[in-house]
């Protein structure tokens, strides 16, 4: 039978991840850059937001899983796409490209595709010619750069991303989610959906050590001490995680 979460593991699991998450941000603070380059300042400013995301759904998770399950959802969007922008600002844009999203918010562009072109007649050819990169394209840049095969990260976004647009911007899943019983309307999200959700929110936010790390630059030393550290956080967590529900499936993180 599989691992049927309860609402108390769910909150137990998130005031730990709170904890942990609590830590890893206070330990990229005390490693903070003097003079940041407008790179690093743009991409650390991301990557810092993305993990006060992830704090945000933890703490939410932790007062009421019931309660705010039908939010967490839309905080995981913004929380993966922060990251994703914080690490293609960081390590893979160039430097026109990080000038012109810092100055003015301008996403990197890309070459169109025929029908886009010639959908748009009243736009200048130049504007007809390029288009604002996707996110996904965004994550495959990043990926490449980072991992020798395709991570873990680009599969669930590629599965979920659309639910988490609908979380984010009031699609039909929101309809779904939230139902009218005796007590009015609320969310149900299934204890085991957000039970994944938060895993995944964990390896993820906990990893954003490592991409802090190359961007600021700090010393191999200082570098290794911090991703060491958070590494054995994550491995805590995990072995954890895996000796409170006994199901495999319940087990498997995405790790990102």
């Amino acid at each position: 039978m599989p691992y049927e979460y309860t609402v108390q593991d769910i909150a137990t699991e998130a005031v730990e991840v709170e904890k942990l998450l609590a830590l890893d941000i206070n330990a990229i603070a005390e490693c903070a850059v003097n003079d940041p380059t407008e790179r690093q300042r743009s991409a650390s400013s991301l990557l810092r937001s993305s993990m006060d995301q992830g704090r945000a759904i933890a703490c939410l998770l932790a007062q009421d899983p019931r309660e705010f399950g039908g939010v967490v959802g839309a905080l995981h969007r913004i929380h993966i796409e922060h990251f994703v922008r914080g690490a293609y600002f960081g390590l893979v844009a160039n430097d026109r490209e990080v000038q012109k999203f810092t100055q003015s918010g301008d996403l990197p562009q890309v070459a169109a595709d025929t029908r886009i072109r010639n959908q748009c007649r009243h736009c200048t050819p130049k504007k007809r010619a390029t288009r604002n990169m996707h996110f996904k394209e965004m994550l495959a840049a990043v990926d490449r750069l980072m991992h020798q095969k395709q991570s873990r990260l680009v599969e669930v976004v590629g599965k979920k991303w659309g639910d988490l647009n609908d979380f984010a911007h009031g699609g039909k899943l929101v309809l779904e989610i939230y139902q009218q019983d005796e007590h009015g309307i609320g969310a149900y999200v299934s204890l085991r959906a957000l039970g994944g959700l938060l895993a995944s929110t964990t390896v993820l936010s906990m990893n954003t050590c490592a991409y802090w790390c190359l961007i600021a630059r700090i010393p191999t030393d200082q570098a290794l001490a911090l991703v060491r550290a958070s590494s054995d956080r994550i491995a805590q967590y995990i072995a954890q995680r895996s000796s409170r529900y006994p199901d495999p499936a319940v087990q498997q993180i995405a790790a990102i």
